[in-house]
């Protein structure tokens, strides 16, 4: 810290008329800048990256904290939370939030009780989405600084305008298949699967009888490390799968996300729900099957499938090992039936998340909103 202050220092005093350091905006883990900031005079603001509920959550936590009696840790009750419509299970969140004997405990609370120190929280959402939060911050969690909800912020640079410009074999064995079949599984950068959820996640795509998309990485081999390529996949599968669903299915290592969700074939998206894919798969009107790994993710995809109606569930809060059974009708439930009232609403939802950053959309508003208190 003492060296970004003396940056910021440098910064300030080596300004002049064309640049001036005037606000901080902090990412939403580093909140001891809040204190760099107020030493120097400049006002902080939170840039949320998940979704806006779970805000709601961080910055009522140390009430919660305060009015919660025991462990929450391996507790199956409820909670009434102001920024979600639905009791949420406790077990939804990271242990770093329910066992207070964990250092990272005092942490999280830590963080909630400093982002009401800033001037304003700007999120990654739009109120569209989120409107049961947007309610929650305007009347119900008081004395919280003002949440901008400005997105979706998404990088879709990557998008070709024909998919077979791209000009690898993923996008060209796309191009191949019918409009909106092909279930594509991919659990974000750093998500990966044990090999006995790898094989039932094999036997269940096998049983279902749809077309399916895989990105399948390995497990990394030490702490921090990244997933790596397998050498050889069938090392893994069960054996015969890949000559049995050769033809209507892909086996791939990484994979182009954005541009394979803009794809027309793609019916449907299995995802660790980070907010980033969440927002993607909500911008192309993918619906989303749920299956969160870590952090926030089993938040989010909570909000998806019980508040908003705009995912299935298909991996819940007490699954450890998700069985092929589950996973055929989870499959079949979106490409196969069509996924309903789902796929309606998923629809609805992306047209609406466009239509929020476009000029007078919620988050173009919010977002001038923003740059006005910025520069008061």
């Amino acid at each position: 810290m003492p060296q970004v202050k003396k940056a910021i220092t440098n910064l300030i005093s080596h300004s002049n008329n064309t640049s001036v350091v005037f606000r901080l905006v902090v990412d939403m883990f580093s909140t001891t800048m809040i204190d760099v900031a107020n030493e120097l005079g400049i006002p902080s603001y939170i840039y949320y990256t998940s979704c806006a509920a779970y805000v709601g959550v961080m910055v009522d936590f140390p009430t919660l904290d305060s009015q919660i009696e025991g462990e929450l840790l391996n507790n199956t009750s409820e909670l009434n939370l102001p920024s979600f419509i639905n009791p949420v299970p406790t077990l939804v969140f990271p242990n770093t939030m329910l066992n207070r004997k964990d250092d990272s405990y005092n942490w999280i609370r830590y963080h909630g009780r400093r982002y009401r120190d800033t001037k304003g929280i700007i999120v990654n959402s739009f109120a569209e989405l989120e409107s049961h939060v947007v309610h929650a911050f305007n009347h119900i969690i008081l004395n919280i600084p003002r949440v901008y909800l400005v997105g979706p912020s998404l990088d879709l640079l990557q998008v070709k305008t024909q998919s077979a410009e791209s000009g690898n074999r993923i996008m060209r064995w796309l191009d191949d298949q019918p409009v909106s079949s092909v279930i594509f599984l991919c659990f974000g950068s750093v998500g990966t699967l044990s090999e006995a959820q790898v094989k039932e996640l094999a036997i269940g795509l096998e049983r279902s009888g749809q077309r399916f998309l895989w990105s399948l990485r390995s497990p990394p081999k030490k702490l921090f490390d990244k997933p790596s390529e397998y050498s050889n996949p069938e090392e893994i599968l069960p054996d015969g799968f890949l000559q049995r669903v050769e033809g209507r299915g892909l086996i791939c290592g990484w994979a182009p996300q954005v541009e394979i969700l803009a794809h027309k074939a793609i019916g449907g998206f299995v995802s660790h729900c980070g907010w980033n894919s969440v927002l993607e798969s909500l911008w192309f009107g993918v619906p989303i099957l749920t299956w969160p790994l870590a952090a926030e993710q089993k938040v989010n995809g909570f909000e998806l499938a019980k508040d908003l109606g705009l995912a299935v569930e298909l991996k819940d809060e007490k699954d450890d090992l998700v069985v092929a059974d589950v996973i055929e009708r989870g499959v079949r439930s979106i490409i196969l039936e069509g996924g309903g009232e789902v796929r309606r609403k998923v629809k609805e939802m992306s047209n609406k998340c466009r239509e929020a950053v476009m000029e007078g959309g919620s988050s173009w508003s919010t977002l001038g909103s923003l740059i006005e208190d910025l520069l008061d």
